[in-house]
């Protein structure tokens, strides 16, 4: 899969999550007040947002192994989700590698920036694109990293 097509990808699973991000802090409300599976209502729902964005190009989803599997003009590929009520992904985040690509959601402040620059040094990892959006009560960051082969 070339990083064009991901980016592409990528943008239409973001701007499906911005449209329906109001719903998120919602969400993250619920996770703070169960019984601390952190990251499972996320991740819930950045799969049912993923799935609306990119309609027929989902061929199949999993909840073993990558999570969805594309088919976008022909070009196969599939992509692990993982949402978190904290933006702490380190190497170890990619220790499964269940998949090449990977779309993290996680919530985010400003005092992250360096976290951030992290990801773009991570050594077998390539960070595709990110945006970094607020839902009216905090802010939240999605990215795209990718194995390099």
């Amino acid at each position: 899969m070339g990083e064009e097509q991901l980016k592409s990808i990528f943008q239409q699973i973001a701007s499906r999550l911005e449209s329906r991000r109001d719903s998120l802090s919602e969400i993250k409300k619920l996770e703070n007040s169960s019984n601390g599976s952190k990251g499972m209502g996320i991740e819930g729902w950045l799969q049912v947002e993923a799935v609306k964005a990119l309609g027929e190009k989902i061929k199949k989803v999993q909840n073993r192994g990558p999570d969805l599997i594309i088919d976008d003009n022909g070009k196969k590929f599939d992509i692990e989700l993982k949402g978190m009520s904290n933006f702490s992904v380190t190497d170890n985040s990619f220790k499964a590698h269940q998949a090449d690509t990977y779309l993290f959601l996680c919530d985010f402040d400003g005092n992250q920036e360096k976290k951030l620059e992290r990801l773009k040094n991570i050594k077998k990892w390539k960070l595709i694109d990110y945006r970094k959006f607020n839902d009216g009560v905090g802010d939240w960051i999605l990215f795209m990293m990718k194995f390099k082969s």
